[in-house]
């Protein structure tokens, strides 16, 4: 094992911070993440809000968020779109 780690740079202290550091980002992120999805939706209602009616979004802010989803799912599905235009540009640099 470490004969892979020393062949991949691992065994170098500033690679092996970086490494570290970001592994801490990571475990930051997703902490941060799954607790404001479980204040959002899993949270109790605040009281100002329960007296009022809550509605849905009007369209001037559904159809943008369905269009960026439509775009996300379309370039995950096939990023080879994208990634030609990346590659001609940055070819070229």
């Amino acid at each position: 094992m470490d004969d892979v780690c020393r062949d991949q740079g691992l065994s170098h202290p500033p690679v092996l911070i970086v490494a570290i550091i970001g592994v801490v980002a990571i475990l930051l992120t997703v902490s941060y993440t799954f607790s404001a999805v479980k204040t959002v939706f899993f949270g109790p209602l605040k009281p100002h809000l329960a007296d009022e009616k809550i509605k849905d979004p009007p369209l001037t802010m559904t159809v943008p968020l369905l269009l960026v989803a439509a775009v996300s799912i379309l370039l995950g599905t096939y990023p080879k779109i994208i990634m030609d235009l990346f590659n001609l540009v940055l070819g070229k640099m």
